[in-house]
C-alpha cells in the first residue's frame, strides 16, 4: 500500500497571513490589474499618438504607471487595512460592505481612466483641475460627451468591469473567509 504524501503548503500557507491580509493582498493585485488594464485601454484609444514611439518607451511608461498604480491601490485599500483585521470574514454585512466598496472605490477609477482616455484623445490632455473649465461649457460640452461615438461602448465597458469586479471581490472573500488560519508564535 503506498503512502500518500500530504500536499506541500502553498506560499501563502508558508507565509501563514490571516484570512483578512490575505484578502487585502489579492485585492491589492486585483487593483494593479484593474489599472493596469486602464493604462492598457488609454494606449489603445490614443494608438495615433504613439505610432512612432519605441516599445521600450512605452514599457517605461508602463512601469513608472505601474508603481502610481500601486500608490493608488493601497491609498483605497487603506481604509480597509484599519479595520478589516479585527472583523472576521465571516460576518455577513461586513463582507458586504468590503465587497461594495472596494466595488465602488475600483469602479470609480475605471470610469475615470475611461473618461481620461477619450478626454486626452478629443483635447490632448489628461483630465485635471483645468478640465472643470469645460464643465462651463454647458450645452455645449455635454453635446461633445453624448455625441462622442465611443461614449456608449465605453459607458457599457464600465458597467461589464464594475460587474466583473462585483464578481471577483467576492469570490476573493469568500475564498478568504474559508481559510483556516493557526497563528504560528
Amino acid at each position: 500500500m503506498a503512502v500518500i504524501a500530504p500536499p506541500r503548503p502553498s506560499l501563502f500557507d508558508r507565509l501563514a497571513l490571516p484570512p483578512q491580509f490575505r484578502l487585502l493582498l489579492w485585492m491589492f493585485l486585483v487593483g494593479l490589474v484593474v489599472f493596469q488594464l486602464g493604462r492598457l485601454v488609454f494606449l489603445v484609444a490614443n494608438a495615433d499618438q504613439v505610432a512612432g514611439t519605441s516599445i521600450t518607451t512605452i514599457a517605461s511608461a508602463f512601469l513608472i504607471g505601474f508603481r502610481f498604480d500601486a500608490i493608488i491601490a493601497l491609498w483605497i485599500l487603506l481604509p480597509l487595512l484599519l479595520f478589516l483585521p479585527w472583523i472576521p470574514l465571516r460576518l455577513k454585512t461586513a463582507c458586504w460592505i468590503v465587497r461594495s466598496y472596494v466595488t465602488l472605490a475600483f469602479s470609480l477609477c475605471v470610469l475615470l481612466l475611461l473618461i481620461d482616455a477619450r478626454f486626452y484623445d478629443n483635447l490632448d490632455t489628461h483630465l485635471n483641475f483645468l478640465a472643470y473649465e469645460y464643465f462651463n461649457q454647458g450645452n455645449t460640452f455635454w453635446h461633445l460627451v453624448l455625441s462622442d461615438p465611443m461614449f456608449y461602448p465605453f459607458i457599457l465597458g464600465w458597467l461589464a468591469a464594475t460587474v466583473g469586479l462585483w464578481f471577483c471581490i467576492g469570490g476573493l472573500i469568500r475564498v478568504c473567509a474559508k481559510l483556516h488560519f493557526e497563528a504560528r508564535w
